[in-house]
């Protein structure tokens, strides 16, 4: 669901440090009693840990508005018509310091985005990207919401208005010079924005425009290369103890003889290692028959301090776009080896970077097979 410094919030409401392989089941979250929550809302739940600070992590569930299909048959004008975000929105937040859910409450400084009713008519906007820095959470929606948790205010941010416009892909991450907000739309048009917080002030810088539609069909994309992602054997290990002897999962024709853990052989030197610092690989030597113009393109993330961004091509292969050079470099394929006999049909569709924190205040427990397989 989420991930913070090191910390995974696993949607069964398990935090999880997969470097300690120390895990913490929190308690049920309080039921709602609002008719607002009961019909028009879901939470999502975003979790704050950062060990400079603190051992301790906090779990913060955001109210989102459902699309608009999914309550047709509500017909309260007023719910509808309620402002959205709401001040005070209350927030259940635990802590794992106090072990226990509470109720915050958090208020609007400047304008709502709108009402319950608009909220519901955005939800064609494709979001991603939540994220704590510097002593606040950054929530995205159709709008930018940024939760300033020492003082317990949080202001509405709207996107740029060519975003509406356009009706992109949209998401936003931290990188070099702060808050970045990526647009992206489906012939290949990528916008990125950075938010300058100077003076109290919230305002969108527009810091790259570039149409990567004909990038794309420069790269030889041919090969079948796998390297340099790894596809880590915890699946296979957990399945292989659980059920041992011979078994497949998803494919009649598996056989399991020919099948080892990537982690069972000692790593070989890999010649597709990506170095961030490197933005010369293009290949230009790629004929017509090769080229593909029907490959779209989705954005999977930012580098988390280089001007870098991350993207895939029909979900299938991995680029790098640096966006002071305007390159872009071909990661090889996203699907390790083995990958279909762990996650058939599970395609994958984003990414974070992961930096592992030796330092929490996790149970001394172990992750076990059982557990997690009950999870």
């Amino acid at each position: 669901m989420d991930h913070c410094n090191g910390l995974f919030l696993l949607f069964s409401l398990l935090v999880v440090n997969p470097a300690t392989q120390r895990w913490a089941c929190l308690p049920p979250l309080p039921s709602h009693s609002t008719k607002l929550d009961f019909w028009f809302l879901y939470n999502q739940g975003l979790i704050v840990f950062d060990p400079i600070v603190s051992p301790h992590y906090e779990v913060f569930m955001i109210p989102f508005v459902n699309p608009e299909q999914y309550c047709i048959e509500i017909a309260d004008l007023v719910l509808k018509e309620s402002e959205w975000p709401p001040s005070p929105l209350i927030l259940h937040v635990f802590s794992s310091a106090a072990e226990r859910w509470e109720e915050r409450s958090f208020v609007r400084e400047g304008d709502s985005a709108g009402t319950v009713a608009y909220a519901q008519r955005q939800c064609h906007l494709d979001n991603h990207g939540n994220f704590y820095w510097r002593g606040a959470l950054y929530v995205n929606s159709y709008f930018l919401m940024r939760i300033s948790i020492s003082d317990g205010s949080y202001q509405v941010i709207h996107y740029p208005i060519e975003v509406y416009k356009s009706r992109p892909h949209v998401y936003v991450g931290k990188s070099e010079k702060g808050v970045y907000l990526a647009s992206l739309t489906i012939d290949g048009r990528l916008s990125i924005w950075v938010l300058d917080e100077s003076c109290g002030q919230f305002k969108w810088v527009l810091e790259h425009q570039n149409n990567l539609k004909p990038l794309l069909l420069r790269l030889n994309r041919s090969k079948q290369v796998y390297g340099p992602w790894i596809l880590r054997d915890i699946n296979y290990h957990l399945y292989s103890q659980k059920f041992p002897g011979e078994w497949n999962l998803y494919n009649q024709n598996y056989d399991p003889s020919h099948f080892h853990s990537p982690n069972d052989e000692a790593p070989t030197e890999n010649n597709f290692e990506w170095h961030s610092d490197d933005d010369d690989i293009v290949d230009n030597q790629c004929n017509s028959e090769e080229r593909n113009s029907g490959d779209y393109l989705t954005f999977l993330g930012f580098h988390p301090y280089k001007e870098v961004v991350f993207m895939s091509s029909g979900s299938m292969k991995g680029f790098a776009y640096h966006l002071k050079s305007s390159k872009l470099q071909c990661l090889g394929n996203l699907y390790p080896k083995h990958y279909e006999h762990f996650a058939e049909h599970e395609h994958i569709c984003q990414s974070f970077p992961y930096t592992p924190c030796w330092v929490d205040e996790l149970p001394e427990t172990s992750i076990s097979v059982d557990n997690l397989c009950q999870d």
